[in-house]
């Protein structure tokens, strides 16, 4: 946890302002109008010593892997040096006013941004602070520090510097933690939210996954999402419809097959049908193969019996065939006897003409 500053520049539960957080510092360190009066009379040491104070520190900064990483090259680091020295010359006029303010907190929200941690320049103000108290004590060294008032004079300046860089501390860190504390909070809400984020995106997939189980592909995402789950979004509704689309191919192809398998039962009954009468034929077919075996027995007896009656048939031809040899010799004979008998009735018939006719002619 981080520790809040001890005069916190924003109280809670009242609307404070820059001014009044820096004077209330600055009254509690005891910065009156004599310290004021003070470090304005430091200006023109501080302007003559910060040049060289800043160089030493800058030179550290350079040496040190730790801080050189924040600097990109020599010229980034000079230009540093140069919005320090103003800073500097803005603490020993002693104004401590908005402008002061906003120097201060960009210097603490730099630091926070970078990473820069406050040990760091808490060392910088060491370094800082060393060269000028040393060329403060040099600017009254030896005749006056040892003049009348001199020790005092120098005692004020001294402490009135080290007040003011001790108010310029404790502004920066206290910038710098509040950052920090700010930073703190914002990824915490951004936290919080991304978790309220991801509990409503899983219930939401969930409920649509459910759905998806019952059978219902028209199952979408619908609601609006944080841009990280966009993606998830999108991903599940495309496979939603690509499945949808799939199921409706294979819908159809079951619709196809079920027609297709309608119309081979209805082909295997006919074939059924045919296949009984095809039975029925052949049973009919067997029977009357039977028939015809029996029938072809028969004949085939018949055919033996016909056989031996041919047989006996030939014989009788044979021994007919000599009695129409005789017949035909006898008709032959019997055929003279015929003309013979022909001639014989033509001569009667010729004498019956002549006898009819002498009659006639006897009657005449």
């Amino acid at each position: 946890m981080i520790r809040r500053q001890l005069f916190p520049l924003t109280p809670r539960g009242a609307a404070m302002s820059h001014d009044y957080a820096i004077n209330e510092r600055v009254a509690f360190m005891g910065i009156d109008d004599k310290a004021r009066a003070a470090l304005r009379d430091l200006r023109p040491v501080v302007g003559k010593a910060i040049g060289p104070a800043l160089d030493s520190f800058y030179a550290k900064v350079a040496a040190t892997p730790e801080t050189r990483k924040f600097f990109k090259d020599d010229k980034h680091m000079a230009a540093a040096s140069g919005r320090q020295q103003a800073h500097w010359d803005g603490i020993v006029q002693a104004k401590f006013s908005e402008d002061y303010v906003r120097a201060v907190r960009t210097i603490g929200e730099t630091h926070a941004r970078i990473g820069l941690e406050p040990r760091w320049y808490i060392g910088g103000y060491a370094v800082v602070s060393d060269h000028l108290i040393r060329s403060v004590l040099e600017s009254v060294w030896p005749k006056g520090i040892m003049s009348k008032g001199g020790l005092a004079q120098a005692g004020e300046a001294l402490s009135a510097l080290m007040k003011a860089i001790l108010l310029d501390m404790d502004f920066a860190i206290s910038i710098y933690l509040e950052t920090i504390d700010n930073e703190r909070q914002r990824l915490e809400a951004e936290q919080r939210e991304a978790q309220a984020c991801q509990l409503q995106m899983v219930q939401a997939l969930g409920e649509a996954l459910d759905r998806l189980a019952q059978g219902d592909l028209q199952s979408r995402l619908d609601i609006d999402v944080n841009p990280d789950f966009q993606k998830l979004k999108d991903d599940f509704n495309n496979a939603v419809a690509l499945l949808d689309q799939a199921m409706g191919g294979v819908s159809a192809a079951t619709d196809g097959i079920r027609s297709g398998t309608d119309e081979i039962s209805i082909a295997a009954d006919d074939l059924a049908r045919r296949t009984e009468q095809q039975a029925a034929s052949l049973e009919e077919t067997a029977a009357a193969l039977d028939e015809i075996t029996q029938t072809v027995s028969r004949a085939a007896d018949g055919a033996k019996q016909a056989q031996d009656v041919v047989a006996g048939a030939k014989s009788e031809a044979e021994r007919s065939g000599i009695v129409v040899d005789q017949a035909v010799a006898a008709m032959g004979e019997i055929e003279t006897s015929s003309r013979e008998i022909g001639n014989i009735i033509g001569v009667i018939d010729e004498i019956a003409f002549q006898t009819n006719l002498l009659a006639l002619n006897a009657g005449v």
